[in-house]
């Protein structure tokens, strides 16, 4: 496929980053590599560097409009970049070796696989229940505790997928936390911005 899709795929992950507060990395990795041939690695690499510059203006924006709970963005910060980070290294590690690269591929083909099947699931559930969800007007302490593995989790799964993590963050934002949608992309749009920059 010719070079000239790339920016009407760059379009819809722009829109797509803005309005949801995902990265689109789960649209990015597939195209570079099934339709543009890039190794895995390769893919995931060139997709967390794309999904900081997409998230920027979004964050900038989201912050203006004051959709941004900072105090839940820097616990979940903390876990995704420690989990994205770690498992980057792991990967650059495991590719060099000839026996294990297979295995590294299959992997994170599996895990992007799973990914998007759960981002069908989310986005038919959200459309079904079609409520508001009611803003809490404080997180329990115990909450943050279970935020910062939650993002540990979604770093892991973020720094071998190559996606921002908003995907998985912005529902546990609205269902766990409580949050407003709106809050809850703004939040999330800011933590993409920041694990994209960081991996």
């Amino acid at each position: 496929m010719g070079v000239w899709m790339l920016p009407f795929i760059g379009f819809v992950v722009g829109l797509l980053s803005a309005l949801l507060g995902i990265g689109g990395g789960a649209l990015i990795v597939p195209t570079l590599v099934f339709l543009y041939n890039f190794s895995m690695p390769f893919a995931v690499g060139t997709s967390l560097g794309q999904i900081a510059l997409t998230a920027l203006s979004g964050t900038i924006k989201h912050i203006e409009l004051k959709n941004v709970n900072f105090k839940v963005a820097g616990i979940a910060l903390i876990g995704t970049v420690l989990g994205s980070i770690s498992v980057a290294y792991g990967i650059v590690h495991l590719y060099s070796d000839v026996a294990t690269k297979k295995i590294v591929e299959h992997y994170i083909t599996i895990s992007l696989t799973i990914l998007l099947v759960v981002m069908g699931i989310r986005m038919l559930s959200e459309k079904s229940k079609g409520e508001e969800k009611v803003r809490v007007k404080e997180i329990e302490k115990k909450k943050y505790f279970w935020l910062f593995l939650i993002a540990f989790l979604i770093g892991i799964i973020s720094g071998s997928c190559g996606i921002g993590g908003g995907v998985l963050l912005v529902p546990a934002y609205i269902y766990f936390l409580g949050l407003e949608p709106r809050v809850a992309v703004g939040t999330s749009t800011l933590n993409v911005f920041l694990v994209g920059l960081t991996s």
